[in-house]
């Protein structure tokens, strides 16, 4: 936010020291202006934006060769302003001046693509306001056009094959037809599974993926639903990696501890318990565990390379305190030039030795006795470090599925114990009764009980809460265990 507003005030001071104004001033500041909107949601600076974009497409004639990227740009504002305002005038616009932006810009030039997708795009915005089925059809052609011209590995194909996806699914939705959901499917795992782009792009491709082969009529076979679900947790540590903060990389992962649940869901439906363990301490722990990754002993890589163990454990250690650093630009406004600097320096630097890591490792694990060297646990390695007092039980509680894993030491695998009778909703409905309970004794109860706030409460006391607990996880879990359990005669459950 620090940058975008450093570069109006910049651009704002350029553009009155220039008395005739300027096309490429005017669209940059117009640009600049709508960068600015799409993270503060202030419809003035979009109109400002707008505004600037406008004077700026009026001071180029016809033949001019800014002209089609300047057209581009005020049509994704007016897009923009129409996804808020729902102005139809707006969208109808954007529509008019990106397709005179594709009709200017001939086959073969690198901006062609991206111009044909927003194109696209506007069509998909206009067909959910009016739905009219041409705006759709017109739509998913430019957009197949977009993904057709963009190279394989260029950085912006996932996002296309994504906006190509969303347009099959709204196809969908209007005709009830499942067969525009293959296609959809097809796209979004194209872009999930693409080596190339913005890493939460294709996490949230890998999702939308997941959505549609969860269709109670989309036939999916269980290899794709499974292969969907690794790449959600393989992408949830691209996202957060070690060039960020510790805060930046928490803010990050919000909700992704409900993302590893549902891959673990799955997994245990399926019958693959040991894919489920794996994803649920993948998952779970995200930052901790590239915390713990930085600070794990390295001895036997240094028996084997000094040099290379003393440099990853240097670049170690700048990392964890870069990590630990608060970002100061977003809480001071009046720093100095000098200090301005310094912080674009830093960061600089944190990122270099953040790609230097990463170069690091994969030498490393190009060793064949270090392949798996600081790699995500398998289920095997889980197994054969376990306590031998007795079991560790793990319960996974998702709207998919609930069920408990039960890691025994010397069993080779962890064992999945079924739980029918337990629900998510039966979970959110004794959180929020233990919840009020607490509180009408004068107790505060922990944050984790305040997850539910949405969910309707019932009264429930704390017997009540054991009772469901008691006959509906615990004993279930005990008697998979052939745990045998004495009680009173006076006991009632």
């Amino acid at each position: 936010m620090y940058d975008i507003s450093e570069a109006i005030q910049n651009l704002q001071h350029a553009l009155q020291l220039t008395p005739d104004g300027a096309a490429g001033l005017l669209n940059n500041l117009g640009t600049s202006f709508s960068i600015r909107f799409e993270h503060t949601g202030d419809l003035h600076d979009l109109s400002e934006g707008i505004r600037h974009q406008q004077r700026a497409v009026r001071f180029l004639p016809d033949g001019h060769v800014k002209l089609p990227g300047m057209l581009g740009n005020l049509g994704t504002s007016l897009s923009l302003r129409f996804a808020h305002t729902g102005e139809i005038h707006d969208i109808s616009e954007a529509i008019g001046h990106q397709h005179h932006a594709v009709q200017l810009t001939p086959d073969g030039n690198d901006r062609l693509p991206m111009r044909l997708d927003n194109l696209g795009t506007s069509f998909r915005h206009r067909f959910e306001r009016n739905r009219d089925m041409h705006d759709i059809l017109e739509a998913i052609k430019y957009q197949q056009r977009a993904v057709d011209f963009t190279p394989d590995c260029h950085a912006d194909l996932p996002r296309r094959l994504s906006s190509l996806g969303n347009s099959f699914i709204r196809r969908f939705e209007h005709t009830r037809d499942y067969k525009f959901l293959f296609p959809a499917a097809s796209n979004f795992r194209l872009s999930a599974t693409s080596t190339a782009g913005v890493p939460l792009v294709r996490l949230r491709a890998a999702e939308t993926w997941v959505m549609i082969l969860e269709q109670p009529h989309f036939s999916s076979s269980e290899t794709e639903l499974l292969e969907a679900h690794a790449r959600i947790i393989q992408l949830l540590f691209l996202i957060s990696g070690v060039e960020n903060t510790i805060q930046r990389r928490h803010e990050t992962l919000v909700g992704a501890s409900q993302l590893s649940l549902a891959a673990s869901a799955a997994a245990l439906s399926l019958g693959h318990p040991d894919k489920a363990l794996e994803w649920l301490v993948e998952g779970r722990c995200i930052v901790w565990n590239q915390i713990n990754q930085l600070r794990t002993p390295i001895d036997e890589l240094r028996s084997y390379d000094p040099a290379l163990a003393d440099r990853l454990s240097n670049l170690s250690r700048e990392l964890e305190n870069a990590g630990l650093r608060t970002d100061l630009r977003s809480k001071q406004t009046g720093l100095s030039m000098d200090d301005k600097i310094s912080l674009e320096d830093e960061a600089r630097t944190h990122l270099k030795h953040a790609r230097d890591w990463e170069k690091h490792l994969n030498t490393i694990r190009n060793i064949p006795q270090f392949k798996d060297f600081l790699r995500p646990r398998k289920c095997a390695d889980i197994m054969d470090n376990l306590p031998e007092e007795g079991p560790v039980v793990i319960i996974n509680i998702h709207s998919n599925h609930c069920g408990a894993l039960a890691l025994i030491a010397g069993a080779g695998g962890p064992l999945h114990i079924p739980l029918p009778n337990f629900s998510y909703r039966e979970a959110e409905r004794l959180a929020n009764g233990l919840h009020d309970f607490l509180l009408s004794l004068g107790v505060r109860s922990p944050r984790a009980m305040q997850c539910f706030n949405d969910s309707p409460v019932s009264s429930v006391d704390f017997p009540a809460v054991l009772k469901v607990l008691w006959s509906d996880v615990v004993r279930p879990i005990l008697d998979a265990l052939s745990f045998s359990v004495c009680f009173p005669s006076s006991f009632q459950p």
